[in-house]
């Protein structure tokens, strides 16, 4: 099985790739609107997110939310396989505008930056794009796909400006010397974090378990944090945005301070959301402790 997923993977990657890119992503669009209507993968899920974070929406917009939501995820998934023709042609034509400032300025501190992000717009190009805009690597921290042959591919992709993977298992033993040699190390921060490596954060107004390890190392090393991210726009190039999370200005223990850091970056992945809802991955289950339960919210 696993075999014939990546058959399918070097299939498809094949065929998008027959295209130029614009056609590519136009047609990724076009299945967005198919996989909305006909094949509603985790579409009740997406729903009850909506609903919970934009209780006032009706269900009109939320459908044109979730709608959006497909498209953006075929495209991204599109845009993937077409990396190694986007690096080569050159990323800077598939932006308007960009502002890596805050990475850029956060080597001049010389401990290390931590750049967090979501499942936002093509995530897996705002790493390259970074790296591609600051002529600097990113250490970028990943889980490992099942399925191995599928995960190499991946990797392959994702190294194509000379970031370089680092898998969740060895993060511990290698962030310390990272930051110490002055790194970039960038952590996806929107999903539903585990117990032991989280911290309960306030997100659209709900309770929500977050990853403590960025505001943790920020503040143990004393490192530049950053939120960083890309925003497709209407003629389907991007926009790239980063902006600086304060880090001096908390006070109390360590624990509190690294509390009050995590719900700035929460408060950092909501405003982005609230301005373009339609661009961030609405199938997650970051909302466990309320979608394991019966809900009334897909209505």
């Amino acid at each position: 099985m696993k075999r014939i997923e990546y058959i399918l993977l070097i299939v498809v990657r094949f065929l998008v790739n027959l295209f130029p890119i614009r056609v590519s992503q136009k047609i990724a669009k076009f299945w967005g609107v198919i996989f909305f209507y006909i094949l509603p993968i985790r579409k009740k899920t997406a729903f009850i997110n909506l609903t919970l974070c934009f209780p006032d929406a009706d269900k009109k917009m939320k459908q044109k939310i979730i709608k959006s939501c497909y498209q953006n995820t075929l495209m991204t998934l599109t845009e993937i396989l077409c990396l190694p023709k986007i690096v080569s042609r050159g990323i800077d034509k598939i932006f308007n505008n960009v502002d890596a400032n805050a990475i850029l300025n956060g080597y001049e501190k010389g401990n290390g930056i931590i750049l967090t992000s979501a499942h936002f717009s093509n995530w897996e190009l705002s790493a390259i794009a970074l790296s591609y805009f600051t002529k600097k690597p990113i250490d970028v921290i990943v889980k490992t796909q099942t399925n191995k042959l599928v995960d190499k591919k991946i990797n392959e992709f994702r190294t194509l400006t000379d970031n370089r993977m680092i898998h969740v298992g060895a993060a511990l033993r290698q962030i310390p010397k990272l930051l110490r040699n002055n790194d970039v190390i960038a952590f996806l921060i929107d999903q539903s974090a585990p117990e032991g490596y989280s911290y309960f954060s306030d997100f659209f107004g709900i309770q929500v378990s977050s990853f403590s390890g960025p505001a943790k190392y920020a503040l143990k090393y004393n490192s530049e944090l950053v939120f960083g991210y890309i925003i497709r726009k209407e003629n389907l190039k991007f926009d790239l945005v980063t902006h600086r999370i304060e880090t001096n200005d908390l006070e109390g223990t360590v624990e509190e301070k690294a509390k009050a850091l995590t719900q700035r970056l929460q408060k950092a992945t909501e405003d982005a959301i609230r301005k373009n809802p339609e661009q961030w991955l609405w199938f997650h289950r970051r909302f466990k402790h309320i979608l394991n339960q019966k809900s009334p919210y897909a209505n």
